[in-house]
């Protein structure tokens, strides 16, 4: 096989970034990805995806492999602090995604680098600055490309560069999560208290994801230790636990400078209320392939999309921040007791799946 006629150079080897690589080579680019960090290291964090991020990584010949992280639809509960029962339903009913995926980012990072050649992927390379023109500038060498993708994270040194007239948003909102390995709780769902919550879900291999969410003025877990069971005993399981303020990013007019697109967290930093942030970032990548090398496309359908749900993300769904969770909660249960959950968790969360994969280009002969 030939060397392919269009380049493409990627900022950030995380999920977005592996994502687009795997789609823009689908579409016969040449790709480079560089990631700043010398290896992929374990994170002790899990990644839940519901159907549009599933349908995502089916466009890039994932779906097969991907499945085999499926969580089996149980019974859940949403509990106070000191233990009362405050509902019970089916996790999906809990969470609005039936068939949801629930693996590590570690899991999910390693799935996608091993769909791509090894010499795609550029370690240990801290990109100093990257130029409308395509240009790529790392602490080692100077490139150009015909697509140059900005996937860095919602702290993309990209976006500050180039759009720098977007500003973070932040919540003072603090959300621990974490792994434990070993048995599962017989508890699912979520446990609510004073300035905060906790939510418990299980995953394969006899792993339990958790996160616990605080008010400011929250510094530790401690405020979660003499919580209703088993929030004690995860917590004290914990050994691996990923800190992060809650922030989100207003989503740019354009998501396109010259042949920079931003893609992921980079380009709409949402708010987890709906745990859609991964999959938009996985769709990000197909669409992004499906248009490049003209990027009007990409920025048009990407920018209305991304908008939507973080939208929805915002001020859709109740969050620590307003306070008012369990009262909503317990009066829709009163009036929608066989669905008590169908305005919080479904409603948001359906509008937020609806998403059609468009098709990635297949090279021509020529580009072989």
């Amino acid at each position: 096989m030939t060397r392919l006629s269009r380049r493409a150079g990627i900022v950030g080897g995380g999920v977005g970034g592996l994502a687009a690589a795997i789609a823009l080579r689908q579409a016969g680019w040449d790709v480079t990805v560089f990631e700043q960090a010398p290896e992929f290291a374990e994170v002790g964090s899990a990644i839940i995806l519901p159907v549009n991020g599933i349908t995502a990584l089916g466009a890039l010949g994932l779906g097969d492999r991907i499945r085999e992280h499926m969580v089996p639809d149980r019974i859940s509960e949403v509990r106070t602090a000191r233990g009362r029962t405050l509902l019970r339903s089916r996790l999906s009913d809990a969470t609005g995604y039936a068939g949801m995926i629930l693996l590590s980012r570690a899991e999910l990072i390693a799935l996608l680098a091993d769909a791509l050649p090894a010499e795609c992927i550029r370690s240990g390379q801290q990109v100093r600055a990257v130029h409308e023109a395509g240009v790529v500038v790392t602490d080692s060498a100077t490139a150009t490309f015909d697509l140059v993708v900005a996937a860095d994270g919602v702290h993309s040194v990209v976006r500050q560069q180039m759009w720098p007239d977007i500003a973070l948003r932040h919540t003072g909102i603090t959300v621990w999560r974490w792994i434990v390995d070993g048995p599962s709780p017989d508890f699912a769902g979520f446990v609510w208290g004073p300035g905060g919550d906790v939510g418990i879900f299980p995953m394969t291999g006899g792993r339990t994801m958790v996160y616990a969410a605080g008010r400011p003025g929250i510094g530790d877990l401690s405020h979660f230790a003499d919580w209703t069971d088993p929030v004690p005993g995860l917590i004290s399981a914990a050994s691996q636990v990923v800190r992060n303020e809650v922030i989100d990013l207003p989503v740019p007019r354009s998501l396109v400078r010259g042949r920079v697109a931003l893609l992921g967290d980079a380009a709409h930093a949402m708010l987890p209320s709906l745990g859609q942030g991964t999959s938009i970032a996985l769709e990000d990548a197909v669409t992004l392939a499906a248009s490049a090398p003209g990027l009007t496309a990409y920025t048009a359908a990407r920018r209305s999309r991304a908008r939507h749900v973080s939208l929805l993300s915002r001020y859709g769904m109740p969050t620590p921040a307003t306070g008012a969770r369990s009262g909503i909660t317990v009066l829709l249960a009163g009036l929608l007791p066989d669905r008590p959950l169908v305005w919080m968790a479904g409603v948001g969360r359906r509008s937020a799946t609806r998403w059609t994969p468009p098709r990635i280009p297949v090279p021509n002969a020529e580009t072989h």
